[in-house]
């Protein structure tokens, strides 16, 4: 005989297929008590497959809620009146009735209102007092786009670069360097590698200086175009592996021993860094972004993108995104120009204790964090673009209050209810189809085109017309045809990718050396942006006659690297390089004049004598009376 809880078991489980089958055929009739006290109506059909609620068959009813998120048991109800309401329901099988349960506190939720407005009876223990919001629901229309953005005669931005035209341009490329990579920062790694020699190490005779620093940056950057398997092999005595300037300017062994007490910040220090997840690095980040704003935002058009910091080891910062060109690394936030330049960057911690607006989504953060750069006084000359990622119809009207102009691809779930034409239908059109919306009092434009797929974008300041034209495949006729194309996406596609263009300049020749520290990898990507932001400068001030990047980068590493040369043993070298840099030529540094057999020509300029001197470290045949005037500027 089966046991009678068994048979209970049993009953309910036959209970339960009977109500799950009749769910897939007959729309449940739900009531729900609003907080104005109105009972509503609402003809529901739960969706098993995907535990969603979906719409069917409304009642015309004049009090009747819409449902306009749901997750498992959670719903959101949006009344007519406007004001959105949350409550979390559970199912009475006994009558076929949905009771509010628990409201959920939502983060957009408003504080609770009295007890007494609400007449939902306790129902149940867990019970609780209703909340609602006050939220601004936006009046979407098909009028014209009109904006308010106050102009100046001339912009910041054309100002800044006449600035930076007259005081970069007669910096060579090292100075350019420095500007961004500042002696402040190899000072601070001179005197944390000292201090952590003696506390972790137990080295109190070790000892540095900032020029050392220098020669061991010069060397990380030589690795990003002359490569080598092995960073020991430099110092090898091997004819295919060696590589003279960097054994003339360092030891492997003292180079090797820099590497492993490499420090940027006090170990004992660390309880007063409150939660920061990184602060091994915090000083660096701090430095070089102070550096890289210092001459101001020179460029009218900013993008906001991701970058990834290539990264295999084990940390807790580590990011994996899948579909990325590099899946395993660090994430960081960056604003740059459309050319390419860094102005401000940060690295992706997870969730901070200390932020500021914590009711704001993620999104919303960054990019008021990354656009505080901008003196509010100049924001009204620039327009900044991000993708779908941080683009929310929020966002889009906080940014018109600030007078920043804003484009963003924007999601179906962050539009705010635009009656912008369905994906599904629009995508059934011709190409180059699209629809609008445009929000009168926040300023907000809502446009959506068929391109080869569905893109829907969310902009503040630009307009549809005049429309453009681009050209894509046709594949019935086997060739491009011309599109039509809103002129807010022809400016979102020019001026966009600005962060992926960084990306790709400091990938190019990028530091090859690896390290064990988990923040190697994010040290050497400050040293490459520091060497790509000096480049565009250079390329900037001197426009068609600026060196490509090599150049630019093998300068720098020459300057350092023959900064701390020592005279070879035995007979010197009478080959010579093609070119001597500025910055060794002036430095004053090791400049003597050395005899040997061998008769050359003088190499200062108008001077015609054939002597037997030469400098040995600019490696240069000059004579006696001219050694002086040709190391002096």
């Amino acid at each position: 005989m089966i046991p009678w809880g068994k048979q209970l078991l049993s009953m309910f489980r036959a209970l339960s297929k009977f109500f799950l089958s009749k769910s897939d055929t007959r729309p449940f009739s739900f009531h729900f008590v609003q907080h104005c006290g109105v009972q509503c109506c609402r003809e529901l059909r739960w969706n098993w497959s995907d535990n969603r609620h979906k719409e069917a068959n409304p009642r015309q009813e004049p009090h009747c809620c819409a449902i306009h998120f749901t997750r498992p048991s959670s719903f959101r109800f949006v009344q007519r009146c406007g004001v959105q309401c949350c409550g979390e329901l559970w199912w009475n099988w006994s009558d076929s009735r949905h009771k509010e349960a628990k409201p959920r506190q939502d983060p957009h939720d408003a504080p609770d209102v009295p007890a007494s407005t609400s007449s939902i009876a306790d129902c149940n223990p867990r019970t609780v007092r209703p909340t609602e919001m006050h939220i601004y629901q936006p009046n979407w229309t098909k009028k014209r786009e009109i904006y308010d953005f106050p102009m100046t005669g001339s912009s910041a931005a054309e100002v800044l670069q006449k600035n930076i035209m007259v005081v970069f341009m007669d910096k060579t490329p090292t100075e350019l360097f420095e500007e961004m990579f500042s002696p402040v920062l190899f000072d601070l790694m001179e005197r944390e590698t000292t201090k952590c020699a003696a506390q972790n190490k137990n080295d109190l005779e070790f000892s540095t200086s900032p020029d050392e620093m220098r020669v061991f940056v010069g060397i990380l950057l030589l690795s990003g175009y002359n490569i080598r398997s092995s960073e020991k092999d430099y110092w090898s005595e091997a004819a295919d592996l060696r590589a003279e300037c960097v054994q003339n300017a360092m030891p492997r062994n003292r180079y090797m021993k820099l590497k492993s007490v490499l420090h940027f910040v006090d170990n004992s220090t660390s309880l007063q860094q409150g939660h920061d997840r990184a602060f091994k690095i915090r000083p660096v980040f701090d430095l070089l972004n102070r550096n890289l704003a210092k001459i101001g935002v020179f460029t009218n058009t900013l993008s906001i993108d991701e970058m990834i910091v290539r990264y295999f080891g084990h940390h807790g910062l580590k990011q994996f995104i899948r579909g990325k060109p590099i899946r395993f690394g660090y994430k960081y936030w960056a604003l740059c120009s459309s050319t390419g330049y860094c102005f401000r960057f940060q690295l992706y911690c997870g969730k901070e204790s200390n932020e500021e607006h914590k009711d704001m989504p993620l999104g919303t953060r960054v990019v008021l964090s990354l656009l505080s750069i901008i003196p509010e006084q100049d924001r009204s000359s620039y327009s900044v673009y991000f993708y779908n990622y941080f683009t929310s119809y929020s966002l889009m009207a906080n940014l018109s209050k600030m007078n920043i102009r804003a484009t963003g691809t924007v999601r179906e779930n962050r539009t705010s209810r635009c009656p912008l034409t369905p994906v599904y239908v629009l995508s059934e059109e011709k190409r180059g189809s699209f629809d609008y919306q445009f929000d009168a009092a926040e300023k907000v434009l809502m446009v959506r085109w068929h391109d080869n797929s569905v893109v829907t974008i969310s902009i503040n300041f630009d307009s549809i017309a005049p429309l453009a034209s681009c050209k894509r495949w046709c594949k019935d006729s086997r060739e491009q045809v011309a599109v039509q194309q809103p002129r807010l996406i022809k400016h979102y596609n020019q001026n966009m990718g600005g962060v992926d263009l960084h990306d790709w300049h400091a990938g190019k020749y990028r530091v090859e050396i690896r390290g064990k520290k988990w923040y190697w990898a994010l040290f050497v990507r400050s040293v490459d942006m520091s060497a790509v932001n000096a480049w565009l400068l250079h390329r900037l001030v001197h426009g068609s006659d600026a060196v490509d990047q090599k150049e630019f980068r093998r300068h720098i590493v020459m300057s350092y690297l023959l900064r701390n040369q020592e005279r070879k043993r035995g007979r010197p070298s009478i080959t010579r390089p093609p070119t001597v840099f500025d910055d060794v030529r002036y430095d004053g540094i090791g400049h003597l004049i050395v005899h040997r057999e061998q008769q050359r020509r003088c190499q200062r300029e108008f001077c015609y004598g054939k002597p037997t001197f030469y400098c040995v470290k600019c490696n240069v045949t000059l004579c006696p009376t001219c050694f002086y005037p040709y190391h002096t500027r």
